[in-house]
């Protein structure tokens, strides 16, 4: 029986010995192909070449010591960036937010998603008015609110101010959805900075520590006003997690795609927005995401044919995190190779993803605070992604796809 290498658990937080033990039904399943080995063989030496980039040690270096090595490269990379975006001052927050919102807006990726009309997203909105939205943009009419605003700006807000119960209650609506009800059209990146969104702003990012709002279903990123006025690492923070969301829309959007010929569309749209279920496929006992299929068919040069005529190979694009952004600043190349590693130093875990790294250089989070999130995310599809290049396992998927 192979055993997950506890490298890898460590990075993922898995102590649970069923962890292991269900990582070793998809070594057998694949074949037993060494996937879990060969990952942490390479997260291995990701880390060390970024440990000799840095001058650290591979053998001394504290975690302590990583963590402040990779926060103060993060800070510097930020400067660079900010430069090249034109910002005269990295610290300069609403200069550098204007900037990141033109470039998102400008850089090359791909964009077109299937999203809810916006005529539909009306008649949602003026059958359940969102009465906190309403307040927040200082409408006293429904009417007079959707007359101004486009729908999906609404959804956005809606995001930010309603409680979770009534977002909850609304997207409950989506269950009467057919594909009839959508539409492509390209997805939007906005920066609203009006003093009415000051106020969504200021609440939303207390409660979330970032800045960047996106709508599923509606094809929007909306990229809000922060309340300070110098911020030193804001745009490494900000533009990375508005490319990672882009990607995100994109997925879900060949979700909807893939599923519009089945039964219970609109209750998979409403499952997709509320609870994100994980349980598209099902290989070895594992319930794998849409996320890590897309992924995974997106690296592939010929689609199965159950994807049309509904899913184009276009629909399946995405990009890594700094593909977009090295030929913006190439210096942004370092942080390529570690989307999906980190470091155990002296038994700690160190993220060393670049959204981690950035989101807490921007917060100058102590040691204490630092986050895996996005590095175990990482690690989770890339693990998952090479075992369903395995031929038996990538069959047993194409076998599946025509049930979502």
């Amino acid at each position: 029986m192979v055993i997950m290498p506890s490298i890898l658990a460590q990075l993922l937080g898995e102590g649970d010995p069923m962890f292991g033990l269900a990582v070793s039904d998809l070594e057998r399943a694949s074949g037993n192909l060494g996937v879990d080995a060969r990952l942490t063989a390479d997260i291995v030496q990701a880390r060390g070449h970024a440990l000799k980039a840095l001058g650290l040690s591979v053998q001394h270096t504290t975690g302590p010591e990583l963590y402040a090595a990779l926060l103060h490269l993060a800070r510097r990379h930020d400067g660079f960036l900010a430069k090249r975006l034109g910002v005269d001052d990295p610290a300069d927050t609403a200069a550098a937010l204007e900037a990141v919102a033109r470039v998102a807006n400008n850089v090359r990726i791909a964009r077109d998603v299937w999203v809810i009309k916006r005529s539909v997203l009306r008649k949602l909105l003026k059958a359940k008015p969102p009465k906190k939205v309403m307040k927040a943009l200082r409408y006293r009419s429904v009417d007079s609110m959707l007359k101004r605003e486009q729908p999906e700006v609404l959804l956005a807000v809606m995001r930010a101010v309603e409680d979770v119960d009534w977002q909850h209650a609304f997207v409950e609506r989506y269950t009467s959805l057919t594909p009839q009800d959508f539409e492509q059209r390209p997805l939007q990146i906005l920066h609203p900075t009006s003093d009415k969104w000051q106020k969504i702003a200021r609440d939303f990012t207390t409660r979330h520590r970032h800045n960047v709002l996106h709508v599923k279903e509606a094809g929007i990123i909306t990229i809000l006003p922060l309340p300070v006025a110098k911020l030193p690492g804001v745009t490494l923070a900000v533009l990375p997690r508005v490319l990672h969301y882009g990607n995100e829309l994109r997925m879900y959007s060949a979700l909807f795609k893939l599923a519009q010929m089945r039964q219970g569309f609109g209750e998979l749209v409403r499952d997709a927005i509320i609870d994100d279920p994980a349980e598209h496929v099902r290989v070895a006992g594992q319930a794998i995401h849409w996320r890590i299929v897309h992924r995974h068919f997106g690296r592939q040069d010929i689609l199965p044919q159950l994807f049309e005529p509904h899913v184009a190979p276009e629909d399946l694009t995405w990009h890594t995190l700094t593909e977009p952004l090295i030929p913006l600043e190439p210096a942004l190349g370092f942080w390529e190779p570690l989307e999906h590693a980190g470091a155990i130093l002296q038994g700690d875990v160190v993220s060393m993803h670049l959204l981690d790294v950035a989101e807490a250089a921007v917060n100058d989070l102590p040691y204490e605070q630092r986050t895996f999130r996005h590095m175990r995310r990482t690690i989770w599809a890339e693990l998952y992604s090479r075992y369903l290049a395995s031929p038996v396992i990538h069959a047993r998927v194409v076998a599946q796809l025509g049930e979502i």
